[in-house]
């Protein structure tokens, strides 16, 4: 068996670690990260349901106004024209439309879900405490407590994933959206609206 003494991890390094380690323990007790991922979250829930709702309303409208025809005269000749298939092709892309709503309604509520979990009180304590039980090993002799600090080593990894990366996630998701998806969805919705009202109106002259 060798007999090579364990190695002391340098001072400047056991510091700047401890160091680290405090910051994660008091990072785990703040919530000011999670209450600003829950309000995105809830913004982008909102806005994608309202969507959704938009866009299954106009989808509801165009299938009624499909069973009726116009009666229109150019030039004096009568025609009847139906409805149903000028707006066919339209409704099935609405519903398409609709459906890609809902798909990103339900990410977004898994994603609270996510997020509530892993701000969870147990989580924050757990992590709080074996932070600073890493950042006392490494006041301690190299060769004390190898394995407890192994284990608490992947403890900590993992227990930073579960806290820190949906939020991680959720704010980069948040910046993406509001640069390139926010005002298309605002200005989709309006639009929806205003082709519901539209087609209201179209069927209503019809009856």
């Amino acid at each position: 068996m060798s007999n090579v003494p364990y190695r002391q991890t340098p001072l400047g390094v056991r510091v700047l670690l401890t160091l680290l380690f405090l910051t994660i323990a008091g990072i785990a007790q703040l919530r000011i990260a999670d209450q600003q991922s829950a309000t995105q979250i809830h913004q982008s829930l909102q806005n994608s349901l309202t969507t959704f709702a938009v866009a299954r309303t106009l989808n509801g409208v165009i299938s009624v106004a499909q069973g009726t025809e116009l009666a229109i005269e150019p030039a004096g000749v009568g025609i009847s024209l139906a409805v149903g298939e000028v707006l066919d092709p339209i409704n099935d892309l609405i519903e398409r439309f609709s459906w890609v709503m809902l798909a990103s309604s339900t990410s977004l509520g898994i994603q609270a879900l996510v997020l509530e979990f892993s701000g969870a009180k147990v989580i924050g304590v757990l992590l709080t405490l074996i932070s600073l039980l890493m950042a006392g090993y490494l006041w301690l002799p190299a060769k004390t407590g190898t394995t407890p600090r192994l284990l608490l080593s992947r403890a900590l990894i993992l227990l930073c994933f579960i806290r820190f990366s949906v939020i991680a996630v959720v704010l980069m998701n948040h910046q993406l959206s509001a640069a390139f998806l926010n005002n298309k969805i605002v200005e989709s919705t309006e639009i929806l609206q205003q082709t519901t009202a539209r087609i209201e109106k179209l069927e209503a002259r019809s009856s």
